[in-house]
């Protein structure tokens, strides 16, 4: 057997959790919000690790390794509003626990994006409401002709009734 096997697991830190529960309340704000994003879920990495580990076909290791490469290092969401019928702008958010912390590549692109990183559902409802509020300041100094923010026109989210238990369960008041 390997050395490793042996080996006793590390012990998280006391009090540590989750992102899980900050992740889902920022989607279902998002969501009520009905503001555009997108996620890349941790799940995904876990599949394309598992494929890559049981794939014999080397052109299919090199494309599943090209994939991964890619996408490490990304915000667990990118949030959208679209300013005209050209441009958007955008909000990365990396949902974290409240011990965790950004690594290796997601450092570097969390320093040159900017990465607005949450540890609460309270935290990523302020980071949405400011996004939007900064979205229609950029709205209102551009031109009116050429912007007109969406996301004035946007109806609000149908899956409201869907979602208010799991807000209630949070403690979100909107």
């Amino acid at each position: 057997m390997h050395k490793s096997f042996f080996k006793k697991p590390k012990a998280k830190p006391k009090g540590s959790k989750t992102e899980a529960p900050v992740q889902a309340a920022l989607d279902t704000f998002l969501e009520l919000k009905g503001l555009y994003y997108f996620r890349i879920p941790d799940l995904v990495f876990k599949i394309l690790l598992k494929e890559l580990r049981k794939s014999t076909n080397i052109y299919w290791q090199i494309q599943i390794k090209k994939l991964l490469l890619t996408l490490k290092g990304w915000p667990d969401n990118i949030a959208f509003i679209p300013l005209n019928d050209k441009y958007l702008i955008a909000v990365p958010i990396e949902c974290k626990s409240a011990t965790g912390t950004t690594h290796g590549r997601q450092k570097n692109m969390a320093r040159d994006l900017n990465y607005q990183i949450t540890r609460s559902p309270e935290e990523a409802m302020e980071i949405v409401n400011l996004f939007v509020k900064d979205a229609k300041e950029i709205s209102d100094k551009l031109d009116s002709e050429s912007c007109a923010l969406y996301v004035d026109c946007i109806k609000p989210c149908q899956a409201l009734k869907k979602h208010q238990a799991f807000l209630k369960k949070v403690g979100i008041k909107l």
